[in-house]
């Protein structure tokens, strides 16, 4: 199973591609301008299980909303949007995601209870 994640590093979501990574997902990730046009540009998110949008260098071009709503478009999988910030998890939830988490923690929570979900189904 592929998992896609946005992300401004490798380093910024360890805990969650160790976590995805002992669940047996191999993790893809989004990182610069050039990954979000990649992405994009060859319509594979049908590959991915779920997309995770966490915070991003704000240099990339579009916003964590923006991403939100192309991805929404896109991809009928489930979108997890991680933000610290309240604002950051509103805009997630506008943008389009189906659940939308505060902390790394809580995301390896649902990230847990999506998979085994799908498991069963």
């Amino acid at each position: 199973m592929h998992v896609l994640i946005t992300c401004s590093s490798h380093d910024s979501v360890s805990t969650i591609a160790f976590h995805l990574q002992q669940l047996g997902a191999t993790v893809h990730y989004c990182i610069t301008a050039r990954d979000v046009r990649n992405i994009f540009g060859a319509d594979r998110l049908d590959q991915y299980r779920m997309i995770i949008i966490t915070p991003i260098h704000w240099n990339i071009g579009p916003t964590q909303l923006t991403l939100a709503r192309r991805f929404k478009s896109h991809f009928n999988g489930p979108i997890l949007g991680i933000s610290e910030i309240a604002e950051g998890r509103e805009n997630l939830a506008q943008g389009g995601c189906t659940e939308v988490v505060s902390s790394d923690s809580e995301a390896c929570e649902r990230i847990t209870a999506h998979l085994e979900t799908n498991r069963k189904t």
